[in-house]
């Protein structure tokens, strides 16, 4: 995926109102969103996922503080997600990964409809959003 511009995205929004295009702008986003740390932008100190290894010496009683802040990142900087509700999904086969599933409600095509994500935190801190 290429890098556009804000300009060329607003055109893009305005020329689509296909679900499957606002659905893969919200992964895109979501994406972008939940891989960035901390302290990564100065004019938004309040953009960024926690450093996790900061978190380790928690674990299990981490993963609701990793939970909430998924949450307060999405409903901060994903406006078209409204009711967001994030649930920890344990996956037996892989229990070093986070693996939560994100619902929530957007407008697509002038009617509201409820949408799911699954997000995996892997061990190197990168988020996956499905």
């Amino acid at each position: 995926m290429g890098v556009r511009s804000l300009f060329e995205r607003l055109e893009g929004a305005r020329a689509s109102n296909s679900g499957t295009d606002l659905i893969d702008s919200i992964l895109a986003n979501l994406a972008g969103i939940l891989n960035s740390r901390a302290g990564c932008c100065e004019t938004r100190p309040d953009l960024g996922m926690p450093d996790f290894n900061d978190l380790v010496g928690n674990f299990p009683n981490a993963i609701p503080i990793i939970a909430r802040s998924v949450r307060a990142q999405i409903e901060a900087f994903e406006p078209r997600l409204k009711n967001v509700e994030v649930v920890h999904v344990p996956d037996p086969d892989r229990p070093i990964d986070l693996r939560f599933q994100i619902t929530g409600w957007a407008t697509i095509a002038g009617s509201t409809e409820r949408i799911s994500f699954d997000t995996v935190v892997g061990d190197d801190g990168h988020t996956f959003v499905r």
